[in-house]
């Protein structure tokens, strides 16, 4: 939350509208957050319609009641100051209908369980209407989501990637 608020708080110092948020682990829970969680925005006068597309990529922080306990334990030092951290900070448990939020693209892979927390997210988004595009990442490790992004003869996330930006900023 505390880089959310960093966040939105330069984009609002900076009147930045539309903007484009990417995140890849930690980064794909905060890019979640604040494009879920319209506070985020709206304490900067921005609405969620202001990020122009989201793309939160590889995350169990979309549902963290659901995590493992290992990715449990890293979110506990910086986020359990505040006894409903698990809940507020849940991208799946925030989208509402009608959140105004544009296209999304992530991913799914990894253990059972965290295919299911970033099949939630993305079938949370759809139940509201936001476009999402979802990458069949589940032949790639956690390192390797980030690494071949760009990376000559990747065919698994930059095509859908650069297809999905080309879109999004054209």
């Amino acid at each position: 939350p505390a880089v959310a608020g960093a966040l939105s708080a330069l984009l609002g110092e900076l009147r930045v509208t539309p903007v484009l948020g990417v995140g890849h682990s930690a980064g794909a829970g905060i890019v979640s957050n604040v494009a879920t969680n319209p506070r985020w925005l709206k304490e900067r006068g921005l609405r969620p319609s202001a990020l122009r597309c989201a793309g939160p990529l590889d995350t169990e922080g979309f549902d963290k009641p659901r995590a493992e306990p290992d990715e449990l334990a890293q979110w506990a030092a910086p986020l359990g100051n505040a006894t409903d951290y698990l809940h507020r900070t849940s991208a799946t448990l925030l989208v509402q209908p009608g959140i105004g939020l544009r296209p999304v693209i992530t991913l799914v892979r990894g253990t059972p369980r965290r295919q299911a927390i970033e099949q939630g997210y993305a079938n949370a988004l759809r139940a509201a209407k936001v476009p999402v595009t979802t990458i069949d990442a589940r032949g790639l490790t956690h390192a390797e989501v980030n690494s071949r992004i760009g990376a000559p003869g990747d065919t698994v996330m930059t095509p859908p990637l650069v297809a999905f930006l080309t879109t999004c900023l054209g």
